[in-house]
């Protein structure tokens, strides 16, 4: 995940996309979509100086099947 200097969110990737996308071939395309819908956030800042910067980061997702 990516936030970046104005709060958006963007996905980068998706680990272990080859299972996944064998069980929901669209997986990328949901979660793009849901991260469009949540509305912007407030971009970290440089320490001293408070310029909005770009942060990236790791959120795992749990998907539980039936």
């Amino acid at each position: 995940m990516l936030v970046d200097e104005q709060g958006k969110l963007s996905l980068l990737s998706i680990d272990n996309t080859i299972s996944i996308i064998n069980e929901i071939p669209n997986i990328e395309l949901i979660i793009k979509n849901s991260l469009n819908s949540i509305p912007p956030l407030f971009p970290a800042t440089k320490t001293d100086f408070g310029i909005p910067v770009r942060t990236k980061f790791l959120l795992p997702l749990i998907l539980k099947s039936n």
